[in-house]
């Protein structure tokens, strides 16, 4: 020790060095109580450990000692248990003279309490009692691996050294010489050296995987020990052949079948010292394996149809079934003496359905009396066949080949074989015309309703319309027929149904403007006039200055595009209404603005405003932006009548808030958002170059799909251009969907005789003949085993049950819903409207059409609701069932839905009525203070009752609209408020703010 001098005040003494650092041994242990140790320097009084948050001092915790150099921490005895993980131990070393030292270790103290994975082994089976096991255990954990078998243990250990990324392919380890381990923790236990056997029965097999620091898993097996001697490996043991079944031990098939003598005993059950058990002609090993038409071994006839299973292997018919030829007589009948020929006259070909090749079954024939061996029993030159599908009698009038059962001026066999047509059908489309006078006088397809593919039937067109079937648009103004009648309600006959000198698809598609009323405003100016002069031909007021375009144009010389001619401050209307001249600026004035919207009072007073309210009409937009910058109706919350407040039409939308129809596509901008969720800025809203209103009123197809019917065309493309049905992806029923025949084959998609043959387009392509070559067709199969309609060919080809007449259970025969109807045989509700199609049928609504009358309610709903799935409007009051439910909430069934003597559609729109509330509470106050808003008193004029305007599926007035008429969409929050009964169908609507205040849309919608 080296002794140091200081000097202090003038005393002197020694000092005594201090401690070396302390340290902590590492330590990994399963123990959650371990003891811990390490070492201190000389001169050390105490020391003080800290882990896990608790610190023991020497100086008085019995169980921290301090032994010389080293020290001793019991933590078992300190009743401390550490958490599993990786741990810090810090230690403080003071001397004597209070001088310390410290170590901290760094997740040194390792507490492992989790077992490796437990071990497996495979399950073996074992003929001798001298297995070799093999298993699998967790290389990294595992560092002893004992496997015990038959009492004896075989141990492995010091696995842990080795590493696994470095092991060699026997990882030594040490212990049992039978037991090696592989990489990757593999082992394998060879007992194939085994002096004596195991004995016959299960042995366990356990295995204990122990880790590093003791932790262990176990893992118990069964290894099935079966031993046994079977010389010739056939599954039976030599003792039981020679005992029970007297076969040949060392021979596996004893007779020689194909079977062995183990598969015939223990499965198939047959004479492992017989050939042919059953004795047909067929050796039980051929019966056995025959793949997908197994006969059965132990009996001589498996389908029990009078034929052995051996002759009809000769004869080439099927052994499993007792109809091979499906024509309603058994093989056992049909060649009755096994010979493999039908005897002339006698017998007909158990190969063939139909012997004769005449259209029917021989088993149908038999029912009928014809000769199932002659073609034409009655001798008149047509098949059987063709005279029973034309109702004819093939037994016994020569003469009744040319008859014309369904008086259409064609013959039956005629139409059979030249027009396709249905011989029991006058007219077989369906349309109203005879399938004759279509034909030899019209010249329209009498398989086709709708022959030049413009949503109208042919009959229609010649009869009521008086325009021209085969000419998609008579008038030649760029709108079909169908579009004309069912969609803008306009003259298909004349280009300018209004004579206002602007064709009807001119205003239409360029200006927006009604075709059918030559003043769409009525503003007292023709719409080509209003288009000269720059004014808006849909707003009577263009400027919103309170004055009229015409009047402004033609009486007071006023500019009606600007609202202050003379740009004076104040607006044309309220000079005018003030007696200043609206062409001076020099006589205008400020003017008061209470509610400070932009619109001075006086303004407000002649637009019949609320002088205290920014937003009148509670829109969403203020009084202010409506008259400059929308231009408008600061008091109508819907200024173009389409469903929609001109507020959200503005900020949410981003539609033309004066135009019903934004987009021009037939479809009110309500009626796309709140009804078919379509585009209202896009014409085409799924792009496949149909409008969206002539998708939803003319085509029935979806506006929200390219492809309605899933058939790879376009539906655009099969109107415009293929003229196949959208609806349908298979239009002639041939089985080739219409993409399928345009794109791959080039048939024809209309026609399911392409090559005008006698075999359908979807049977040539799968017989790999060309279904546009009629010389390679052979006769088909005419035969229909159920009677539907449907022959057994084009049954398969549809996918139908050629077992079942009626395959979806819908209530109608599969023949009706391919060939009349054109509804689907596997679908019970083709257009899925939740109503099965027999049941529309029934009920005369259309199968193909979710709603039948073009209400917006599908046919089902209308059912549930009880109006009318035939008639747009149940109750006459002039608003669609659909318009009554979904938007405006009244009855559909009683035209005054509050009984106070005015129809819903005349009050709730045009004049200050709830249609949901009577008079007496409070539904009319034509003067004073408003029942609901409590607003100014607002004094209405006399307005013309509404219509339906089908142009855009809206309401829309007949004329100009009423001054203070009151606010639809105000209407529609006070009603759908009330109205349980279709709570929840409507849109987010504008509402008034109680507290008298403007609301923005975003605090409207929270407050509802």
């Amino acid at each position: 020790m080296v002794t140091f001098v200081l000097l202090w005040g003038g005393l002197a003494r020694a000092a005594t060095p201090s401690p070396t650092t302390p340290t902590v041994a590492p330590l990994r242990t399963a123990s959650p109580s371990p003891v811990l140790s390490g070492t201190v320097g000389p001169g050390t009084r105490h020391v003080a450990v800290t882990v896990d948050e608790r610190t023991y001092t020497s100086a008085h915790d019995p169980d921290l000692r301090l032994e010389g150099a080293r020290w001793r921490l019991d933590l078992e005895a300190a009743w401390q248990l550490l958490p599993e993980g990786a741990l810090d131990v810090q230690i403080v070393a003071t001397d004597a003279e209070g001088v310390q030292r410290s170590d901290t270790t760094l997740l040194e103290l390792k507490i492992d309490l989790t077992p490796p994975d437990p071990p497996t082994a495979q399950r073996q089976l074992s003929t001798d009692g001298r297995p070799l096991l093999r298993g699998s255990f967790h290389a990294i954990d595992t560092d002893v691996l004992a496997i015990t078998v038959a009492d004896r243990t075989y141990t492995r250990g010091h696995l842990s050294t080795c590493s696994v990324a470095s092991r060699h392919p026997r990882c030594p380890g040490r212990g049992s010489s039978e037991l090696t381990v592989g990489p990757a923790g593999t082992w394998s236990l060879d007992l194939r050296d085994r002096s004596v056997a195991l004995p016959t029965g299960p042995h366990e097999v356990k295995i204990v995987a122990t880790d590093a620091v003791g932790n262990r898993s176990t893992d118990r097996d069964t290894l099935e020990l079966q031993v046994f001697l079977d010389a010739d490996g056939d599954g039976l043991s030599d003792e039981d052949e020679r005992r029970l079944y007297q076969t040949q031990p060392r021979r596996a098939d004893t007779d020689g079948d194909g079977l062995s003598d183990g598969l015939e005993v223990l499965v198939e059950g047959t004479d492992p010292l017989s050939v042919d058990t059953d004795g047909d002609g067929l050796t039980d090993g051929v019966e056995a394996a025959s793949p997908g038409r197994r006969t059965d071994p132990l009996s001589p006839d498996t389908d029990r149809d009078g034929l052995t299973d051996g002759q009809e292997r000769q004869l080439g018919t099927d052994p499993t079934q007792v109809d091979t030829d499906h024509d309603g007589i058994s093989d056992g009948d049909e060649d009755a003496n096994g010979d493999g020929l039908p005897d002339p006259g006698i017998e007909t070909d158990p190969l063939s359905p139909d012997t004769d090749s005449d259209g029917l079954t021989d088993g149908r024939e038999r029912q009928l009396g014809t000769d199932p061996l002659n073609p034409d029993t009655d001798g008149g030159g047509e098949p059987d066949g063709e005279e029973v599908a034309g109702g004819l009698n093939p037994r016994t009038d020569p003469g009744d080949d040319r008859v014309d059962l369904d008086q259409d001026g064609l013959p039956d066999p005629d139409e059979i074989a030249l027009y396709e047509t249905d011989p029991r059908r006058q007219d077989t489309d369906g349309d109203g015309l005879s399938d004759g006078d279509e034909l030899l006088i019209h010249a329209t397809d009498p398989s086709d309703r709708d022959s030049d593919h413009d949503g109208l039937s042919d009959r229609s067109e010649l009869v009521h319309l008086r325009t021209d079937p085969l000419d998609p648009d008579s008038d030649d103004d760029g709108l079909s027929d169908g579009a004309e009648i069912l969609l803008w309600d306009t003259d298909p006959l004349s280009m300018d149904t209004d004579g206002d000198g602007l064709s009807d698809a001119l205003e239409i598609r360029r200006y927006g403007t009604a075709p059918h009323r030559a003043d769409t405003d009525g503003d007292g100016l023709l719409d080509p006039e209003e288009l000269d002069a720059g004014t808006n031909p849909r707003s009577p007021d263009t400027d919103v200055d309170g004055l009229s375009d015409a009047a402004e144009l033609l009486a007071l010389g006023t500019d009606p595009s600007d609202r202050d001619s003379d740009h004076g401050g104040i607006p044309d209307g309220v000079e005018h209404a003030l007696g200043t001249l609206p062409m001076d600026e020099q006589d205008d004035g400020p003017l008061p603005d209470t509610d400070h919207d932009g619109v001075s009072d006086p303004e407000e007073h002649l637009l019949s405003l609320q002088l205290t309210l920014i937003d009148s009409d509670h829109d969403g937009l203020s009084d202010g932006d409506e008259i400059t910058q929308t231009r408008t109706s600061p008091n109508h919350a819907d200024s173009d009548h389409d469903g929609i407040s001109d507020g959200d039409e503005v900020i949410d939308h981003d539609t033309d808030p004066l135009d019903p129809d934004t987009d021009g596509d037939g479809l009110s901008d309500g009626i796309e958002i709140l009804i078919h969720g379509t585009n209202p800025l896009s014409p085409d809203t799924d792009g496949d170059e149909l409008l969206d209103g002539h998708e939803i009123r003319v085509w029935h197809t979806s506006a929200l799909s390219r492809d309605s019917d899933h058939d790879e065309l376009l539906d655009g493309y099969e109107i415009l251009a293929s003229h196949t049905d959208p609806g349908h992806p298979d239009t002639d029923h041939d089985g080739l969907s219409d993409g399928d025949e345009v794109r791959l084959h080039r048939s024809d998609p209309r026609d399911a005789h392409s090559d005008s043959g006698r075999v359908c387009d979807g049977v040539e392509i799968r017989r790999v003949t060309d279904p546009r070559d009629g010389i390679d067709d052979f006769y088909p199969d005419l035969l229909d085993h159920d009677l539907d309609g449907v022959t057994n060919e084009r049954e398969e080809v549809h996918g139908t049950d050629w077992r079942a007449a009626d395959t979806d259970g819908d209530g109608l025969i599969d023949g009706l819903e391919l060939y009349r109807l054109g509804t689907d045989p596997l679908d019970q509700d083709t257009d899925d409207d939740g109503v099965p199609d027999g049941d529309e049928v029934d009920g005369l609504t259309d199968p193909l059409r979710a709603d039948t009358d073009g209400d917006d309610l599908s046919d089902s709903e209308e059912r549930q609701e009880g109006t009318d799935p035939l008639v747009r409007d149940s109750d006459g009051d002039g608003l669609t069932d659909g318009v009554e439910i979904w938007v405006l909430g009244t009855d559909p069934l009683l035209a005054d839905s509050d009984a106070d003597g005015l129809d819903d559609a005349a009050e709730g729109l045009w004049i200050s009525i709830d249609p949901q509330r009577p008079p007496e509470a409070g539904g009319h106050h034509p003067t004073g203070a408003t029942a609901d808003t409590g607003s100014q008193a607002v004094h209405p004029t006399s307005a013309p009752l509404i219509h339906t305007d089908r142009r855009c599926g809206c309401l829309a007035p007949p004329g100009p609209v009423p001054a203070g008429a009151w606010v639809l969409v105000l209407w529609l929050a006070r009603s759908r408020a009330r109205s349980p009964r279709h709570a929840g169908r409507h849109t987010t609507p504008v509402a008034p703010d109680p507290s008298g205040g403007s609301r923005s849309p975003e605090r409207v919608r929270a407050d509802l």
